[in-house]
């Protein structure tokens, strides 16, 4: 009786874990598809509803801020981002066209969303063989600096019988730069820091290089003239014989010695 009810037992888990997996089999099979398979022109709604591009409707792309971003795809961190869409109505029905939707996604796989940003609203009908406008703005955060970046911007419209459509105006990776133009406050507490550090070792160079460079007080020095005592060096050969030659004075007796002469 043991070994019925444990065979029992083990056919009643079978028969329990087979059942999700054949649940899980059939919502595979169903409308409701992977984002991953979904085309560039091509949206899944909120109620798993398989959105795609009108095609009389058609979208342009423009960078106009910053300049060139267009050609070299790359955004810079922290700063305005500004694009233009451009809608042309090919039909012959109205298109009312409701919000832009611009988002961050993973590079590697598009339909990881890295960073959602706020959705522009326009509600804006554009009449057939008309054309429309329509700008958006975004501030890539300084956190993607050095990444590159999916950059997916879709264009939510609809026709005259409220059927809706999604557009994909930008579909491609960019690159989030540093921005190396603007003087923020860390660069110029950098800069400061520097100078007053270059400052302060010019006075230290300065301060010692005073010190090893004073001069030292000088003695004066006592000449004494000798003056031309010495003439055994003298050469008296260009003055003449009778001035060099020595004249002796007379002698000149006192005045109480002299013997007054006599007078005749």
């Amino acid at each position: 009786m043991s070994s019925r009810w444990l065979l029992a037992l083990f056919g009643l888990l079978l028969i329990s874990t087979s059942f999700p997996l054949i649940y899980a089999d059939d919502a595979a099979d169903g409308e409701v598809q992977d984002e991953a398979d979904v085309k560039a022109d091509e949206t899944i709604d909120e109620s798993g509803l398989l959105i795609s591009a009108s095609p009389d409707a058609s979208v342009t792309f423009l960078f106009t801020e910053p300049v060139g971003a267009g050609e070299t795809l790359e955004l810079v961190a922290g700063r305005v981002t500004k694009f233009l869409i451009g809608f042309a109505n090919r039909g012959e029905k109205d298109f009312t066209v409701h919000f832009s939707h611009t988002s961050f996604r993973y590079p590697m796989d598009f339909s990881y969303h890295v960073q959602n940003f706020t959705a522009a609203r326009y509600q804006r009908t554009v009449a057939p063989k008309q054309e429309a406008t329509f700008d958006f703005a975004l501030i890539p955060n300084e956190a993607f600096i050095g990444r590159p970046l999916g950059l997916v911007v879709e264009v939510h419209y609809s026709d005259g019988d409220n059927v809706p459509y999604v557009s994909t105006a930008f579909n491609q990776t960019v690159n989030i730069i540093e921005d190396e133009s603007v003087f923020n406050a860390e660069s110029a507490f950098l800069i400061l820091t520097g100078i007053g550090f270059l400052v302060l070792l010019l006075l230290l160079g300065q301060h010692l290089l005073s010190r090893f460079t004073r001069k030292q007080p000088q003695r004066v020095r006592q000449y004494q003239e000798t003056g031309t005592g010495k003439t055994g060096d003298l050469d008296f050969e260009w003055i003449p014989k009778e001035l060099t030659s020595e004249k002796k004075s007379p002698k000149m007796g006192s005045p109480r010695q002299r013997k007054p002469q006599k007078t005749n």
